[in-house]
């Protein structure tokens, strides 16, 4: 059985992913963005964010989106440390600001995690 996956562009690098019955966003720069086609609040219920690095035009929305009630990620990968004032070079930090409802992993080249 072949599956599919619909990509869905938000403006800057902001992306959602669904397929196989989860949706993941990547780099949610939405707020202030005014490439932006959707809000934080508009944004339906995500499995997964997933961010390239820190910068601010990246991580955007990254921790509402993380701590928002009834539609927490079960998991939040920030890829790359050290390049914004959010994500630090201690991941706790990162863990730190999502809070408990959010599971953080971080992945190092050739890494990979698999959403269950």
């Amino acid at each position: 059985m072949k599956s599919s996956v619909t990509i869905t562009f938000h403006g800057h690098a902001c992306f959602t992913l669904d397929g196989d019955g989860h949706r993941l966003v990547f780099d949610p720069f939405l707020t202030g963005n005014p490439a932006a086609d959707i809000s934080v609040d508009r944004l339906a219920k995500v499995d997964a964010v997933l961010l390239s690095h820190g910068h601010g035009d990246h991580l955007g929305d990254a921790i509402p989106i993380a701590t928002r009630g009834g539609a927490t990620p079960r998991t939040v990968i920030p890829m790359h440390y050290n390049t914004g004032d959010v994500i630090k070079a201690d991941p706790e930090e990162f863990t730190r600001r999502v809070g408990a409802r959010s599971q953080v992993v971080v992945l190092r080249p050739g890494q990979s995690h698999t959403l269950a």
